[in-house]
């Protein structure tokens, strides 16, 4: 199975099918709510942004034409970050994070990486951890709430137009806490869903099969938690048109994003690679327009899942 490898029904967020094959709709949503706290139960009505939270590690990723730059988080300790992503290179930036079995090397990972995006050869990349990221427009920003464990994480591009290269960031053990002069933190057993007193405005489960959400986005900042139930990596890419996009369009639309190619639309958002059981939140402005959700990945075959229905459209004109 490849890291590159989810399929998705196409459905609205509020887990309406577009597609006349899509027969499971509500079926996920369940699964879905369970996954973050609501925003009844966890969010204030002024809640922070993720760029506000002062109960996680806030570290800052500065993107260019050729690299991943990295600003604070020097004594990491597990748990929850916020990376504020700000992408200064002059295409799409995708921003991933990964953490590699014993005997994998970082070369070994990027050579990987580098032949599945190309449709050279797609690598299972078995016994890797992704926990998530973001993809940022040219010349924006956006933050995303991810959780990493103890260890050395790869930073690293998922984009055939971002061509920036690896680096990687080290989280630390309780051990190396202590040998540093600081006092480890408390894991919880079994982790957590989200910061203490956090919660997303609703959430998106994704899989292998199907894509479904607990709510429809509002108008205005929406924080969106995103789970994979699934049994393989997956990710989230989501795009804004201020034109109307059928369901046809909006497939020739995201097979050219994930080419590389300049498209009528705008990356707003969305969720870096996930492993799975992993879990993550975005920030997604709602404006107006046509959104396109989609996974950017291909099959352990080569294929493209946007071939096989892993998108979604969610007008809002």
């Amino acid at each position: 199975m490849s890291v590159f490898e989810s399929s998705m029904s196409r459905r609205t967020l509020g887990g309406v099918a577009l597609g006349a094959a899509a027969t499971t709709g509500l079926a996920y949503l369940v699964s879905a709510q369970d996954a973050t706290p609501s925003a009844d139960e966890a969010t204030p009505e002024t809640a922070p942004t993720l760029a506000e939270l002062e109960t996680v590690t806030q570290i800052g990723i500065a993107v260019t034409n050729g690299s991943f730059g990295i600003y604070g988080g020097s004594e990491n300790q597990p748990g929850w970050f916020v990376f504020q992503v700000e992408n200064g290179s002059d295409a799409d930036a995708s921003f991933n994070l990964a953490q590699l079995p014993e005997g994998m090397s970082v070369s070994d990972f990027n050579s990987a990486v580098f032949k599945t995006i190309s449709g050279t050869e797609v690598s299972t990349f078995e016994g890797v951890t992704f926990a998530g990221g973001t993809t940022v427009a040219a010349g924006g920003a956006a933050s995303v709430l991810v959780n990493l464990s103890a260890g050395e994480w790869v930073i690293f591009s998922a984009h055939a137009a971002s061509k920036q290269s690896s680096t990687t960031i080290k989280v630390l053990t309780p051990e190396e806490t202590v040998y540093m002069g600081s006092e480890p933190v408390a894991t919880p057993e079994g982790g957590e869903l989200a910061p203490e007193g956090f919660g997303s405005n609703f959430t998106v489960s994704v899989s292998e099969s199907a894509i479904s959400a607990d709510a429809m986005p509002s108008a205005g900042l929406n924080t969106i938690g995103v789970r994979n139930d699934g049994s393989g990596p997956a990710n989230l890419v989501v795009l804004n048109s201020t034109e109307s996009v059928d369901a046809a369009a909006a497939v020739d639309l995201a097979k050219s994003w994930i080419a590389g190619e300049e498209v009528g639309a705008t990356v707003v958002g969305g969720m870096g690679v996930l492993s799975p059981d992993k879990y993550g939140y975005f920030e997604l402005t709602v404006t107006g327009g046509t959104y396109i959700a989609f996974s950017a990945l291909a099959n352990a075959d080569g294929s493209l899942q946007v071939d096989g229905g892993a998108i979604i459209v969610v007008p809002t004109m």
